[in-house]
């Protein structure tokens, strides 16, 4: 409501505002809504694509309502909504398309949290984009008729006094004294486009990519388990006074378990082939000790140590062991039997007590080291379903981190793959998807290195914010290329000209909402919340600035000469230089909205 208003108290367009938000609401809901019905799992991460949805529904909101505004107030409304659809509803619609695309294939991931979350996303942009053209354009419509009306926002039932000036000459003064954004972005697109200014960009973006690059050469993989916890959790007061007062790494609490199953434990080489496994798995450079317990191991010693039990059956032993205190409390979850007394599955554990949590690399080469160990075991030759495994629960955050690399790559590529296409497709020239797509990379690996800067490593963090920055990277810079095409002038430099002073505003606008809508997440408690705000902050900043510095100079340079003529709500040519239509009989539909809008005009009202 800020960015879209006036001071004044019937210009405000308060109300857009809130009917903006609304929009992306119910984008929300009706896409998580949906997936709900089918049974798609909601996981965290999939909590997080409302901050991503708020950047993207708003950049839209602000490319319509910034060319709502550039129309001829003197039109219809009828007309200057279907002039509005014509100018930018195939940007809006090639930007959503990509980022649907790039979301699409993102599913494609094997790690299940990506999948999700990609499932979710894709949709709801596709359902944001329905929204936007139909719900939000009514409100559009809604406010600019209770503006002629005179009506004060937020409060239509009343009508404002107009005392000395009537609306249209309001609206002359307006016109007369530009808002600040339209004067910012006139003497901002003057001075970037001078000869000068386009050496000194080339320079400072070739130093921030090979600065980019270079910092992203030394990513690496970490988590520290404890900023998944707020800073005020007692968790991570616990864990740092256990830093302070043991030698022991706090963060290595690693516990395998080692299983057995579908063998017959009472032979004497069933049993020697589970001690040399355990044996192998002691002998890798992770687990400095054997088993504090195993079953095995103790029942072999109670019989021992026990005379009464030598001439009894193996089976008859094992009662016996399991029966007796301590062993009974000890090893009653460990050991399996069915109802004959037979073993059909059994377990111990191991520490990997020399694999710290800070070291993912480390845990990544234990995940494969164990693995490797079973594998090779005589009694698993040949077997897809082992009988001797290694299984806990933290494998599955080793086995992320073995991968998450892998689909990051994957999924940035398959971004990069949609954004070309869909650009090859929808865009006048193929040269127009080679420089998008060249940017959008080029901002992958500047932020990577944003990350690196900010003491942020490649984790399950970080990853989502890196996936899902596809949607806003891709709406800064398609909307700028796009317009280049549908603007005319004489030369590639007013044509640079005239798109940063139309559709660069409103990118600049929706960056700034979206930097608004994640500034709470700076002030959280939570490390994950505040590592998004981060991640965002930097697709904002290196979005925005390759939108409105870095492509409008490209283009001004090599931009393809193909633009059309633009089209007047009359379906004629329009003067590049004035923009003005030709003359046109008012179609029949004028006639109808000129009643609605008459509506306002009759009924009791109240003046304040």
């Amino acid at each position: 409501a800020v960015t879209l208003g006036k001071c004044h108290r019937v210009k405000s367009q308060a109300l857009l505002g809130v009917g903006a938000v609304v929009t992306i609401i119910l984008s929300l809901m009706t896409g998580y809504g949906l997936l709900f019905c089918f049974g798609v799992p909601l996981t965290n991460l999939t909590t997080l694509f409302p901050y991503v949805m708020v950047g993207i529904g708003l950049d839209d909101t602000f490319i319509i309502t910034g060319a709502f505004a550039r129309q001829d107030p003197s039109k219809p409304l009828v007309d200057r909504i279907e002039h509005v659809m014509k100018e930018v509803g195939i940007s809006i619609t090639v930007s959503t398309l990509t980022t649907f695309v790039a979301f699409f294939l993102g599913s494609l991931a094997t790690i299940p949290g990506v999948r999700w979350f990609c499932f979710y996303a894709a949709p709801t942009v596709m359902i944001d984009f329905i929204y936007q053209l139909s719900f939000f354009v009514a409100v559009l419509a809604f406010d600019d008729r209770r503006m002629n009306a005179n009506r004060i926002d937020c409060c239509i039932c009343f009508k404002a006094k107009v005392e000395d000036e009537t609306l249209a000459e309001a609206e002359e003064t307006n016109e007369r004294a530009p808002a600040f954004t339209t004067k910012m972005m006139l003497w901002y697109s003057d001075i970037l486009l001078k000869p000068a200014t386009k050496v000194l960009v080339f320079i400072v973006f070739a130093v921030l990519l090979v600065l980019g690059a270079m910092s992203a050469s030394q990513q690496k993989q970490e988590l520290d388990f404890r900023e998944l916890t707020p800073v005020d959790s007692f968790i991570r007061t616990y864990f740092v006074a256990l830093d302070s007062y043991s030698d022991r790494d706090s963060n290595t609490f690693f516990i395998g378990g080692v299983y057995f199953r579908d063998v017959d434990v009472s032979q004497k080489s069933v049993q020697d082939d589970m001690d040399n496994y355990i044996q192998e798995l002691v002998d890798l450079s992770y687990i400095s000790d054997p088993p504090a317990t195993f079953w095995l191991r103790d029942f072999r010693n109670f019989v021992n140590q026990t005379e009464d039990l030598e001439d009894l059956a193996f089976f008859d032993q094992l009662d016996v062991f399991l029966n007796t205190s301590p062993f009974d409390g000890l090893y009653k979850n460990d050991v399996v039997r069915n109802e004959d007394g037979f073993v059909t599955a059994s377990r111990t554990y191991v520490n990997y007590d020399q694999v710290s949590g800070y070291d993912t690399a480390q845990q990544i080469d234990a995940l494969y080291a164990q693995r490797a160990v079973y594998k090779e075991l005589p009694v698993n030759d040949g077997l897809s379903d082992y009988k001797f495994m290694s299984w806990s629960e933290i494998y599955y955050a080793w086995e992320l981190y073995a991968t998450i690399v892998g689909e990051i790559i994957a999924t940035v590529a398959y971004g990069l793959v949609a954004v070309f296409l869909v650009g090859l497709i929808f865009l006048p020239h193929p040269l127009g998807a080679v420089i998008v797509t060249l940017v959008v990379g080029i901002i992958y690996i500047e932020l990577l290195g944003v990350l690196q800067v900010a003491g942020l490593y490649i984790n399950s963090v970080t990853a989502i914010g890196l996936i899902m920055s596809i949607g806003l990277v891709v709406d800064y810079n398609m909307h700028i290329v796009l317009t280049f095409f549908e603007t005319t002038a004489a030369t590639r430099n007013e044509r640079s000209h005239k798109v940063l002073n139309t559709i660069g505003k409103s990118i600049l606008l929706g960056g700034f909402s979206t930097f608004l809508g994640v500034l709470p997440l700076a002030f959280s408690s939570s490390e994950i919340f505040r590592t998004f705000f981060i991640s965002f902050l930097g697709i904002v900043f290196l979005g925005a600035g390759h939108g409105l510095v870095f492509t409008p100079v490209v283009l001004s340079l090599i931009g393809p000469h193909v633009a059309t003529p633009e089209i007047g709500t009359d379906g004629e040519s329009v003067d590049p230089e004035n923009d003005v239509p030709g003359e046109v009989n008012k179609p029949k539909h004028v006639i109808a909205s000129s009643v609605m809008e008459s509506d306002w005009e009759t009924g009791s009202e109240y003046e304040c």
